[in-house]
């Protein structure tokens, strides 16, 4: 699988778009889908973000818990069902300066932002090969949102089978907020 990236710089915001197609030859998971609890509510425009001096990485895909982090529910994206040869689309629309944001940003970078210039960013997508009646755990049942099939698969199983892919593009200089690791 391979995507394509384009960025655009609007007020206040960046604006990505990524397309590709699933060229697997069977059906997978891509984890770009995320229920914001908060809002409780599909959230349009997830990300985690990570800034580190000039560079940005931009992911949808399951954030792994921190070493020595224990936790009941750590946050799975859904995974969205993708057949043999369709396409990938997808929108991210972050805020202004650039900055951290991932459910665990206060374990790995607690230290205060500070100003940053980024210039490089990559994107990350999640994904993995659908799995098999077999494979998938008992009780696990898809749902339908907004006509798409939805799969939210246990913590442990994402992260056993998930693969990313990655891409990059320079950038002219946007506004960010980078921490001391």
């Amino acid at each position: 699988m391979n995507i394509a990236l384009a960025a655009k710089q609007t007020d206040g915001a960046l604006d990505l778009e990524y397309a590709g197609s699933n060229a697997t030859g069977a059906p997978i998971l891509v984890f770009d889908r995320l229920y914001a609890m908060a809002s409780g509510r599909m959230e349009p425009s997830w990300a985690y973000v990570t800034v580190i001096g000039g560079h940005a990485t931009v992911s949808r895909a399951l954030c792994e818990l921190p070493p020595g982090l224990h936790h009941e529910n750590p946050e799975v994206p859904y995974g969205r069902q993708v057949e043999a040869g369709e396409a990938i689309k997808g929108r991210v629309r972050l805020a202004l300066p650039l900055h951290d944001a991932s459910p665990y940003q206060h374990i790995l970078r607690p230290a205060p932002p500070q100003p940053t210039t980024v210039t490089e960013l990559d994107f990350r997508l999640g994904w993995c090969p659908a799995p098999s009646a077999q494979t998938m755990p008992s009780g696990i049942q898809p749902i339908t949102w907004d006509g798409e099939r939805l799969w939210l698969l246990p913590y442990s199983m994402v992260l056993k089978v998930q693969q990313v892919v990655t891409t990059g593009l320079p950038l002219p200089g946007l506004a960010g907020q980078t921490s001391a690791r």
